[in-house]
């Protein structure tokens, strides 16, 4: 049990667990105080006396304001943020504050780091008679602390700790205005708002939180269950995965079957159904694989925490935020599957290399480790399934010593924009010490296929395929989705992040050519804002990542499906994927003249240049190509089963 102050502990028990909050956010060094006062309509040069929240009985309003409005410095303000329905209440506080009250509404949580910054002082003058009062740690009072501003408090039972620690004032209501008066000159010295910062950090911030409750789960697990409970057991699986612990576990009888462990570059898994996505649910699929266990890249706090701050921008972050923590809780494991990300913080676990930081060595081997062993996993009978560039692989094969070890390159980032020289070298390092050290090499193209030759000569070539089971179910409660389906008139779209490798020259084209078309665009922005300025046609959408459990809904409502890339050393290097996808659903499609593209089925039409692609998209929504049939056909011959069952068949076999 938990409970979030010393007065809730003493009546019921319990663990205390206060309330924290996101010390990326609430951090005083973010944020101009003159600036966030003129965004709130706030003077800049008064004392500010902060109330923020829903105007109740008990919190002592009246109280302050008729405190602000006898101190003798009539430029003091009391800024109280909370919509107040009854006009009768604002008229009796702007009567017994002197008419120093200013009224903000209602804002978003997302605001009060910027609002306290307007602040000099917050007070919670509470009733202390009040059950609430004497139960209750206001959450204003931690939010006051995160952003360094003077705090003056009631000193309830509640609100005991945080005056011991110095984090807040008592005050005596009937020497409330003096109190606030002293609070707002704020004498304190730089030293004691570093070590209040400090101990905020160390007790009332999120990470401070993750490492109490990770205590106090486990201390959960370590008692012994007087009989079985489904419900915790179920728990216990849970903090198994989280905190990669094994109770035992890998004592069990292990079924038959071989084990892959497949490590991602990135930390998209599950989100857009590329290549890897689908060779995992195709291994997964087979009789003689016991277990799928699956890592992404490894990611640092500070990192998942700035995605999270991204989530009104057309990019992937916000859905990588949410799909890191949903794979920790085990939302997408399966029987067969587990997928795990190690979050780390950069301040303990260091830096790795110049290219980019990352966790040191030992702490992420470990969670690897501590990961197999919560599986049931022995490294030594498993098949370690790298896609490169992966930056610990040469050091996890040489600690797991795993029985195989194969390689599917899906790019040659040496032919991406921007390379410098000295990372062209490490690449081509990694490259060579990775392929060499394989047992199996597969690419999805023959250009990276030559690349990768000198590294692993018996390299082979493995074309992207179909998903045979793509589901189109509309999404529920999506407005977007919605305005596509009601649209009467045709639709041209594109699925794939909106990077540089797009001709957005030929999209203004395709956009003016066809202005009573719908063009959709479904992708991420984040690597090319730049072309957030197609959203200057009238007809274009650009809903952002659409995930790929319900994409296939998306793509279905296309009248033809465009591959608009330029031909660059990066097109070069790949093999569009979504070429198969659009082909699966029926949806004709018409590409630029780029390489690795399949020009074997007759849906597909390539364009060498831009008019032709425009007569090309012009010719299929005239209906001279009709909607393609044998789709089912075609997934057959092109599914994942197909491109990787001979393959794995022999990896097994030795």
């Amino acid at each position: 049990m938990v409970v979030s102050n010393t007065a809730l502990q003493r009546e019921f028990g319990g663990a205390i667990v206060p309330h924290v909050r996101d010390e990326t956010a609430f951090d005083p060094a973010l944020y101009e105080p003159s600036e966030c006062r003129a965004r709130f309509g706030i003077p800049p040069s008064p004392k500010v006396v902060l109330f923020l929240g829903t105007a109740r009985a008990h919190k002592g309003l009246e109280a302050l304001a008729r405190a602000v409005g006898s101190i003798k410095d009539s430029s003091y303000r009391l800024v109280v943020v909370g919509t107040i329905a009854d006009k009768r209440v604002i008229d009796h506080l702007h009567e017994i504050s002197s008419e120093r009250l200013i009224l903000i509404p209602n804002q978003p949580f997302s605001k009060i780091p910027e609002i306290l910054s307007c602040s000099n002082v917050v007070c919670l003058p509470q009733d202390p008679s009040s059950p609430i009062s004497r139960y209750q740690l206001p959450a204003k009072a931690i939010d006051a602390i995160a952003m360094g501003v003077p705090l003056l408090v009631t000193p309830t039972e509640s609100m005991r700790s945080l005056i011991s620690e110095g984090l807040a004032t008592p005050v005596d209501p009937r020497r409330l205005t003096e109190a606030i008066v002293s609070a707002a000159e704020d004498r304190r010295t730089e030293h004691t708002k570093r070590k209040q910062r400090e101990l905020y950090l160390s007790k009332y911030s999120y990470a401070a939180a993750a490492e109490t409750l990770h205590t106090i789960i486990k201390r959960a697990r370590a008692r012994r269950l007087p009989e079985k409970d489904e419900q915790l057991e179920e728990l216990l699986r849970q903090q198994r995965r989280i905190f990669g612990t094994s109770d035992g576990a890998g004592n069990a009888e292990r079924p038959t079957g071989k084990d892959v462990v497949l490590f991602w570059k990135q930390n998209d898994t599950t989100l857009y159904g590329r290549r890897h996505d689908m060779v995992i649910s195709y291994l997964a699929s087979r009789a003689d694989i016991r277990k799928v266990v699956v890592f992404d890249a490894p990611m640092s706090e500070s990192e998942l925490a700035f995605r999270r701050t991204r989530v009104n921008e057309p990019t992937q972050d916000a859905l990588i935020y949410v799909r890191t923590y949903q794979k920790l809780a085990g939302f997408f494991d399966t029987n067969k599957i587990s997928f795990n990300v190690f979050v780390y913080a950069p301040s303990r676990d260091g830096e790795m290399g110049a290219a980019r930081p990352g966790p040191s060595g030992d702490a992420y081997l470990a969670f690897v480790a501590r990961t197999l062993e919560s599986r049931n996993v022995r490294a030594d009978n498993a098949i370690f399934w790298f896609y490169p560039k992966i930056t610990h692989a040469l050091a996890l094969i040489e600690r797991f010593k795993p029985e195989q070890v194969v390689v599917d390159v899906v790019d040659d980032h040496r032919a991406w924009p921007d390379v410098s020289e000295d990372e062209h070298l490490r690449l081509t390092s990694h490259y060579a010490e990775l392929l060499g050290a394989a047992s199996a090499v597969f690419a999805n193209c023959p250009p990276v296929v030559e690349a990768m030759r000198s590294y692993h000569p018996d390299i082979k070539l493995v074309p992207n395929g179909c998903d045979d089971r793509i589901r189109v179910d509309p999404p529920e409660g999506d407005p977007n989705f919605d305005e596509l389906r009601a649209f009467d008139g045709k639709i041209i779209g594109f699925v794939g992040n909106v990077e540089k490798k797009l001709d957005l020259e030929l999209l203004e084209k395709i956009a003016g050519r066809f202005p009573d078309c719908l063009v959709v665009l479904i992708g991420s922005t984040h690597a090319n804002p730049d072309a957030l300025r197609l959203l200057r046609f009238p007809n274009v959408r650009m809903p952002g990542v659409v995930p790929y459990d319900v994409v296939g809904a998306w793509i279905a409502e296309f009248d033809v499906g465009i591959i608009p890339h330029v031909d660059s050393q990066l097109t070069r290097h790949m093999n569009p994927l979504k070429q198969y996808v659009y082909l699966a659903l029926g949806v004709p499609v018409v590409c630029t003249d780029i390489a690795n593209v399949d020009r074997s089925h007759g849906a597909v039409r390539v364009a060498v240049t831009h008019e032709a692609f425009l007569q090309e998209v012009a010719d299929i929504l005239e209906a001279r190509c009709d909607r393609i049939d044998g789709a089912a056909m075609f997934i057959e011959e092109n599914s994942w089963k197909k491109r990787f069952e001979k393959h794995v068949d022999l990896l097994l076999s030795r």
